[in-house]
């Protein structure tokens, strides 16, 4: 009896979990597939420039950062998909860095989503990936400047509950230079390698002796 039981549990376990991946995949989702909202082309060629955003410990801009190099990217903690995956890649592009080339990168995440995200929730949202991001948000007109700046669009898809929304946004990876300046941008869906040697070019050269 104890035998069977301790088979019968599992299946079933198994048997709920593919009712669900069924269930699921099936969802409706206002017609429209969520990889499909992301864009990995831009309307525009971003400028960049200096901006002013909000974080639980104050105002922030990127003059806060003229000895390290940003890298900048735009999402919102409701983010289904590409924003997780977005931070996991660079933090595992950090740990592929000694210590002290990884202290001359500081990554910002800016929320696009200001009217459910607040400075809180963004920041226990990223450093949920690293200890090291900064979680920003601005006002709305505020963040209209800064997504011009970075020709970043969004929009809001309509038909969804405020827990499941969704936003349509460019995905871009934006990585500034230690003057302010826009070095380099470039989509979220390149390799993890691809995103560690655009950042590696732009890092003072390792000395042998650091760790």
């Amino acid at each position: 009896m104890g035998l069977k039981r301790s088979i019968l549990i599992p299946l079933f376990g198994l048997f709920v979990f593919l009712i669900w991946l069924v269930l699921y995949s099936g969802a409706n989702h206002s017609d429209r597939n969520i990889d499909d909202i992301h864009k990995t082309t831009l309307k525009n060629t971003p400028v960049g420039g200096d901006f002013e955003l909000n974080t639980v410990e104050g105002k922030i801009s990127l003059a806060d950062f003229n000895d390290k190099l940003v890298l900048l990217y735009f999402g919102y903690t409701a983010c289904p998909n590409v924003c997780p995956s977005s931070l996991s890649k660079i933090s595992l592009v950090l740990q592929r860095l000694p210590a002290k080339q990884r202290a001359a990168i500081k990554t910002i995440f800016v929320s696009l989503d200001p009217e459910y995200d607040t400075a809180e929730k963004v920041k226990e949202y990223v450093q949920y990936y690293n200890g090291s991001f900064i979680g920003a948000v601005a006002e709305v007109d505020q963040l209209k400047k800064i997504t011009k700046q970075y020709a970043v669009d969004y929009e809001l898809v309509k038909g969804h509950s405020r827990d499941k929304r969704l936003i349509e946004h460019t995905t871009y990876f934006y990585l500034i230079g230690t003057d302010g300046k826009l070095l380099e941008y470039t989509p979220h869906n390149i390799s993890l390698q691809e995103l560690l040697e655009m950042i590696k070019k732009h890092l003072a050269p390792q000395k042998a002796n650091d760790e």
